[in-house]
């Protein structure tokens, strides 16, 4: 397929999607998240925990 075609097709789909959408989903989640006093060094940083900058004491 030419590649200009394909382009200006794809750039109409995603228009017409946009346009179109059948539905739009929102979303908010949250967290909870319990450490015990003797762990240090937790970030709960988007989600992401960096366990390599923890330490547990005694």
């Amino acid at each position: 397929m030419d590649p200009k075609k394909r382009l200006t097709l794809l750039q109409q789909l995603m228009k017409r999607q946009s346009e179109e959408a059948m539905a739009l989903v929102l979303n908010e989640g949250f967290d909870i998240t319990g450490v015990a006093k003797r762990v240090r060094g937790y970030k709960n940083w988007n989600k992401i925990i960096h366990y390599e900058n923890m330490a547990v004491d005694g």
